[in-house]
């Protein structure tokens, strides 16, 4: 069993099929162009097997969609090699990784706002980040405080990105972060007037980053107010 995750290539060598093998394959599927969701039926077509013999290695198709988004949160961390020790960095490439992954595997991306039990990897990915804000000098209801808002707000930010990936907008829509107003009131809408130009100049990767700075610049007044109170 070979899987090749740069040119999405799956060999099929006779190995026996376990559930790994099954996510493997259920993996290739997720990358492909227009792929919505992955269901049993597709792994068992990609590896010429029964169905049955598919399904049976999962709950449901629920089970099998948040197996294979925790793998999509192991790739994000074999990705993120920078030194945790440099928590701001190691926090942006993490946020800037999970983006990639999610456009990647836009199928899976998008169900990462959906309830459901947190997998092996992402609780690891839980715990290096708890570490991380730890060691930038938190105390413990910051350090949670600060970890939600990391968290709710990339996962939120990415999984979007996946689901306009699976549904683009038209073509005559704008590519910005803000789309163009059909009417703007320089009385009604004074300061919306003077950073009009600015605000349809936004665009999602940077205000993605700028939205990180703010949170990553409020752990670091916190720390300072820490000390300074100390």
């Amino acid at each position: 069993m070979v899987v090749d995750w740069g040119k999405r290539r799956f060999v099929k060598t006779g190995a026996p099929i376990d559930r790994g093998v099954l996510l493997d394959a259920g993996m290739v599927i997720a990358a492909r162009p227009g792929t919505k969701t992955v269901r049993f039926r597709d792994i068992a077509v990609e590896l010429g097997a029964d169905v049955d013999n598919v399904a049976r290695q999962f709950r449901d198709h629920d089970d099998l969609t948040a197996a294979l988004f925790d793998r999509v949160m192991l790739i994000i961390i074999d990705r993120t090699t920078v030194d945790p020790s440099d928590w701001r960095g190691f926090l942006t490439a993490g946020a800037q990784n999970c983006l990639e992954v999610f456009l990647e595997y836009p199928c899976l991306g998008a169900e990462a706002a959906a309830g459901r039990t947190v997998g092996p990897a992402e609780l690891d990915m839980m715990e290096s980040l708890l570490s991380v804000l730890r060691s930038a000098g938190l105390h413990d209801s910051e350090i949670l405080r600060f970890y939600a808002a990391y968290s709710s707000f990339t996962f939120a930010f990415c999984a979007t990105a996946a689901r306009d990936r699976l549904a683009p907008r038209t073509q005559a829509s704008s590519p910005g972060w803000v789309q163009p107003a059909a009417v703007i009131s320089r009385d009604q809408h004074p300061n919306a007037t003077a950073l009009w130009s600015r605000l349809i100049a936004l665009d999602y990767p940077s205000t993605f980053l700028n939205a990180l700075s703010v949170i990553f610049d409020g752990v670091d007044g916190s720390v300072a107010r820490d000390r300074a109170t100390a």
